[in-house]
């Protein structure tokens, strides 16, 4: 979590995409999970609605947890194996068009996609009410 594109996505949904969700599901909570979280994303911990880990010996308890996994990257390439280990859990994924990047997924059948916030929050929403 001291990688830009990482810091980024991770201010960007919780001071832009968290509240739009939160007006419409008070009790929605986020968990930001990595090594090394720059003080930017410490930062966001508020022990309420906003968790900031650090470092897990294991991620899979967290995915296993997770109701619905987010990537909401802007900017920056390589691998997206966080998306990847969401879908090895069976779990819903909410992603911006860059986040997915270079995946072989569909819209709608693989993940949802949104690059607004309000439009992120939505899809977030949706899976979030749907079992």
């Amino acid at each position: 979590m001291d990688y830009e594109p990482n810091i980024d996505a991770a201010v960007y949904f919780c001071k832009s995409i968290l509240p739009h969700i939160r007006n419409v599901e008070a009790r929605a909570h986020v968990y930001i999970v990595g090594r090394e979280p720059s003080e930017e994303v410490r930062a966001l911990h508020t022990g309420t609605d906003v968790f900031v880990t650090g470092a897990v010996s294991e991620v899979a308890p967290y995915l296993d947890a997770a109701g619905i996994v987010i990537a909401p990257i802007r900017f920056g390439g390589g691998t997206r194996i966080k998306i990847l280990e969401a879908f090895a859990h069976r779990k819903a994924v909410v992603s911006t068009t860059t986040g997915c990047e270079g995946l072989a997924v569909e819209e709608g059948v693989h993940l949802s996609r949104a690059d607004t916030p309000r439009e992120f929050a939505a899809k977030c929403v949706v899976l979030m009410t749907d079992a």
